[in-house]
């Protein structure tokens, strides 16, 4: 199963925005660079398979679930849960000085 996050990357003057719906419909990851805007809309009945799919995509392009201490979920109406996403840190390698 190939998964891709809208039909293609808008190039808006901000950053990068886009969106992917699981194929059931009960599941949509929201990228908004410009508005540093990323979540995920999961609604009543989704299946765990397909979020763990979309959870992996989302890694995939560098976001995470934020921490309990960052923000919890939402809901958005009364079938639809908000979960916050976030970019991970940049890794950054540490280096040695050696004199």
């Amino acid at each position: 199963m190939v998964h891709r996050l809208g039909g293609g990357p808008s190039f808006a003057p901000g950053g990068w925005k886009g969106a992917y719906t699981s194929p059931d419909g009960l599941i949509q990851l929201v990228v908004d660079e410009e508005e540093y805007n990323f979540y995920i809309d999961a609604k009543e009945g989704y299946s765990a398979h397909l979020m763990r799919s979309v959870l992996l995509m989302a890694s995939q392009y560098n976001l995470e679930l934020l921490d309990d201490s960052e923000g919890d979920p939402e809901f958005v109406d009364d079938e639809t849960i908000r979960i916050y996403l976030c970019p991970r840190p940049a890794c950054v390698p540490e280096l040695a000085v050696v004199a």
